[in-house]
C-alpha cells in the first residue's frame, strides 16, 4: 500500500491565506450592508416625515409594517 502525503506546510499555509482573504472579503461586505441599512433607515424615516404611513412605506417595498417601523425608530436612535 502506498500512502501520499501532502506537505501539511503548504496546505495549511493556502488554507490560513484563504481564511484571510475571505475574512477582509466579509469586513467589506459589512462594511457597505451598513452603508446600505443607514441610508434605507435614513429614506424610511424621510418619507414618514412627509406623511408616508409605515404601512404604505411596507407595501411599497414588500416588508412587515412593524419591520419598516422599527427601520425608522433605528434611524432615530442613531441620530441621537
Amino acid at each position: 500500500m502506498t500512502v501520499t502525503c501532502e506537505n501539511p506546510t503548504d496546505t495549511v499555509s493556502a488554507a490560513l491565506q484563504r481564511l484571510r482573504d475571505v475574512t477582509r472579503a466579509l469586513y467589506r461586505s459589512q462594511e457597505g450592508m451598513r452603508c446600505i441599512a443607514y441610508e434605507r433607515r435614513e429614506i424610511v424615516r424621510d418619507l414618514h416625515s412627509r406623511g408616508m404611513t409605515y404601512t404604505a412605506i411596507a407595501d411599497a417595498i414588500g416588508m412587515a409594517p412593524q419591520t419598516v417601523w422599527q427601520m425608522a425608530r433605528g434611524a432615530e436612535e442613531a441620530g441621537r
